[in-house]
């Protein structure tokens, strides 16, 4: 589909031009109105920060100074900086709402991989312009994230401008329900200045997210408007309803989900000491912090659990290889995270010694195994 539909300003002067798609949802949302078969005439509006370069996209305009000045995000034009030693994503191809393969660049990790993407642009100078893409992900449950995207003209890093994406920060344009999650579309206003070149760069660290081209609004009409605040109480409501006991108490302990958790090892290692037989933990995405300091409860009775019950007696000395399998593999998913966290950093110890909490878990599951067998 070509840019083949004139567009005006309110005194018929020629701005650009664009989608015919597009010109017609500004004539629907009554920005502006056809004055031909292939030309439409922006309508006055209100000038209320229209010239505040970093502000949403929320006037007429602004819409009309930058109609043929938008840079649509590109996945081809962006590459893994190589600079990021732990880069963590990949390049895919998806079916997008419009039906069409669409390529996109998923970036970051749920542990502490810090994961960077680039492009530069060489742009007019002192030229209005445009940023837009969509985005899913950038978020995490223990909202200690990293997701953010930063502009800056040649080698001026001290100059950059950061948008902060995690928890809808800085506010999209557009924020739906889609695939279990939300759907943001952001339009991010900037000024090349005197630059030679410009850079973008997406960067990511404790969560997942995808970027990719933004499609005419038009298309995400009939999606359900949801906002990062929406989407929040809604995983909780679901969590909270999901788990319905405790494990405090009871002598095959359940399942912890610590799943994206933020917890302090202290707190765990108590957890781990105060339920005595824990059947498998989920530490995936979990930040482990130093909470040495803190004014801690010695109770498990904070973290709720799945408990799974045995039907009889029978039945106990068969889950002796579930159980170990399941706490090994959450041994290896820590030992991941070990690895991953900064040399001699307060997270990195208190993983540490939790991970010895875990294998002694083991130890001591292993041992009640045994003495109920001679039982």
């Amino acid at each position: 589909m070509a840019k083949n539909v004139i567009v005006t300003d309110e005194f018929g002067t020629q701005i650009g031009f664009t989608y015919p798609k597009r010109a017609n949802g500004l004539v629907k949302n009554g920005r502006a109105e056809y004055v031909g078969d292939c030309e439409i005439r922006m309508l006055k509006g209100n000038k209320e920060n229209c010239f505040d370069t970093h502000a949403p996209i929320g006037n007429i305009d602004t819409e009309v100074n930058i109609m043929s000045n938008v840079i649509n995000f590109n996945a081809k034009e962006f590459s893994f900086d190589q600079s990021c030693e732990n880069n963590a994503g990949s390049r895919m191809f998806i079916i997008g709402l419009d039906g069409k393969t669409t390529e996109i660049l998923e970036i970051g990790d749920w542990g502490w991989n810090w994961s960077q993407i680039k492009c530069e642009k060489r742009l007019e100078k002192n030229t209005d312009y445009i940023f837009r893409f969509a985005m899913t992900g950038g978020y995490c449950d223990t909202g200690k994230e990293v997701s953010q995207l930063i502009i800056f003209n040649d080698e001026d890093w001290e100059g950059r401008y950061t948008y902060p994406l995690a928890k809808s920060a800085y506010p999209p344009v557009l924020s739906k329900e889609w695939d279990g999650g939300i759907l943001r579309i952001y339009e991010i206003p900037f000024n090349a200045g005197e630059a030679q070149k410009t850079t973008f760069v997406f960067t990511a660290q404790s969560a997942v997210a995808r970027f990719m081209p933004a499609l005419d609004n038009q298309i995400y009409e009939d999606l359900k408007d949801m906002t990062y605040g929406q989407w929040w109480d809604k995983r909780n409501e679901a969590s909270d309803n999901g788990n319905d006991a405790s494990g405090n108490g009871s002598e095959f302990g359940g399942v912890i989900d610590l799943c994206g958790a933020n917890i302090g090892a202290g707190a765990l290692k108590d957890l781990l000491n105060n339920v005595p037989f824990i059947r498998a933990i989920d530490l995936s995405g979990a930040n482990i912090y130093d909470d040495s300091g803190e004014v801690r409860s010695d109770s498990a009775e904070a973290v709720e659990a799945e408990i799974v019950e045995p039907k009889d007696e029978k039945t106990k000395p068969f889950m002796e290889m579930a159980v170990n399998d399941a706490m090994k593999v959450s041994c290896a998913a820590l030992t991941e995270q070990i690895d991953a966290a900064p040399e001699g950093s307060p997270q990195r110890i208190a993983m540490q010694e939790v991970l010895e909490s875990l294998k002694s878990q083991i130890n001591s599951q292993s041992n009640q195994f045994e003495c109920f067998e001679e039982r």
